[in-house]
């Protein structure tokens, strides 16, 4: 009843508290217009919202009495509200948990009585911080001190906090049920954090130690991002006798812009059979950096959660281009980019990166994968990815090739490949014999001839024996690139067969 009631009210609170309530009688007059457009009680603020006027101010009274008698309502307060709503807040919330947003500097904000405001707004909230549930503190350039964020906060269980990268203390955080963190550009005092349920950190400064340890005293961590975090190894390195970490209710994991030793090595010592999302990106930082083990490490997680579950087709996705490589499988993926990629390294070592990651990854995800999504530029060998993908996802039937706006796939490479038997160590297989859809997105592509390889790629794979029929096909190409009459062809030869010329 409570949620009902909140989503039948949420839109005309939105609207009413936004009002000064100075100003609250005068809807139908001249206020009005300026009452359309206000900061509003959400939580991405500052936002200004544009919302349905009301009628008549009896329409408007009507919903602020009843606004005004639910105190599920008056649960959330900023300290950029007008002082007069804060107060209407906190006296409408009664007992109700609070959500309270804390900015003490924003470049937005030109207000000459913010300071004094901010004061206001702290002696309203601070002899109220055992009814905070959650709380976002965002400390700008002011020096204000973190008296605000160390107060006891004993019912509190989420918090965000976006700090001062120059900072010298560490904040210590009293809030026995914490659960979920989320912090950037500022430091903690980190051995206090234990049965989380979501981390997010973002450079900031725990050791590769002590993060190891919060994660191992969480059990139930369900999601855990960090971004731009170097996780430093402390001097003492690791004790022999260290365990796995078991996180088996784990299911979003995302590492962005990292050390790579430091993400392999976490990456291998997590253990997470409900790991549905993850998300490993790291960037180029050295001349020398050598990313083999962290995709043989990222590569163990990508397809552990058995994704028949969802009863999708799922697509393996590698894309390699010049400055950046990418494989993916469902909603899994490892991406390395690097801008020097074209003068530094050679196409062999994407290759060996992608080959690491696919030969670590879950059989039974392997044997699941139905498409394949191929996009690389001509520079690049795409009879060596087509190659390992037929040794290691036996049941693809579906593959899309496309080109990226400004590179080109080699696809009278690609035409070929699979146009005749290729060499597999001693003997001599089809490439991907259960293929039956194929798609071409060939924006930039220039392939003489396209028409008649593509015709044939589909006789060469009929009536051979273990080997199925294309029998639809798709293609994106510039306009005339294949002649008429060819296209009449592939239309009487193909069940589904669909043309689109740019």
């Amino acid at each position: 009843m409570k949620d009902r009631l909140e989503a039948v009210l949420r839109p005309p609170f939105s609207f009413a508290s936004s009002v000064d309530p100075d100003e609250a009688e005068d809807v139908d007059g001249e206020t009005e217009a300026a009452l359309e457009r206000r900061p509003c009680l959400t939580d991405n603020h500052p936002s200004t919202l544009f919302l349905p006027k009301f009628s008549s101010s009896s329409s408007f009274q009507y919903w602020k009495e009843v606004i005004d008698s639910t105190p599920e309502l008056w649960t959330r307060i900023s300290s950029v509200f007008h002082p007069k709503l804060q107060e209407m807040i906190l006296q409408n919330s009664r007992n109700q948990h609070l959500y309270v947003v804390y900015e003490d500097g924003n470049d937005w904000d030109t207000n000459p009585d913010k300071e004094e405001n901010l004061a206001a707004f702290e002696s309203m909230v601070e002899p109220l911080a055992c009814r905070w549930k959650a709380l976002k503190y965002y400390q700008g350039s002011s020096a204000n001190n973190d008296r605000l964020v160390s107060l006891p906060m004993p019912n509190l269980t989420c918090i965000q906090i976006d700090g001062a990268p120059w900072r010298d203390q560490p904040i210590t955080l009293d809030a026995p049920k914490l659960s979920d963190v989320h912090v950037s550009n500022c430091s903690l005092n980190w051995k206090y954090l234990s049965g989380l349920r979501d981390l997010s950190l973002r450079n900031t400064d725990p050791t590769l130690n002590t993060l190891m340890t919060i994660l191992r005293a969480s059990p139930g961590l369900r999601s855990l991002s960090l971004e731009k975090m170097s996780l430093d190894v402390e001097p003492n390195g690791f004790p022999d006798s260290m365990s796995k970490i078991l996180l088996p209710q784990l299911h979003t994991l995302r590492i962005e812009r990292g050390s790579t030793q430091s993400t392999s090595f976490l990456l291998d010592w997590i253990e997470a059979p409900s790991l549905e999302t993850v998300r490993v990106e790291i960037g180029y930082r050295n001349a020398s950096d050598d990313f083999t083990k962290l995709c043989e490490s990222a590569g163990r997680h990508m397809g552990a959660f058995p994704l028949a579950d969802s009863g999708n087709r799922f697509h393996l996705i590698i894309e390699v281009w010049d400055w950046e490589m990418s494989l993916g499988v469902g909603q899994q993926r490892i991406l390395i980019w690097k801008s020097t990629w074209s003068r530094t390294i050679a196409p062999q070592v994407k290759l060996a990166y992608i080959a690491s990651a696919v030969k670590r990854m879950n059989d039974g995800a392997r044997e699941e994968v139905k498409v394949l999504d191929l996009a690389c530029t001509n520079t690049e060998d795409i009879g060596e990815y087509l190659r390992i993908v037929h040794s290691h996802f036996p049941r693809i039937d579906q593959i899309l090739v496309r080109d990226k706006r400004s590179d080109r796939a080699d696809v009278d490479t690609f035409l070929q490949l699979l146009s005749s038997p290729s060499h597999l160590g001693l003997s001599e297989e089809w490439l991907l014999p259960n293929l039956t859809k194929l798609q071409l997105d060939l924006h930039r592509s220039i392939a003489a001839n396209l028409g008649g390889r593509i015709v044939e790629l589909l006789k060469s794979r009929t009536a051979i024996e273990g080997i199925e029929e294309i029998t639809e096909l798709r293609i994106v190409v510039a306009k005339g690139a294949i002649d008429p009459s060819t296209v009449e062809l592939l239309r009487q030869s193909l069940v589904l067969f669909h043309l689109t010329e740019e």
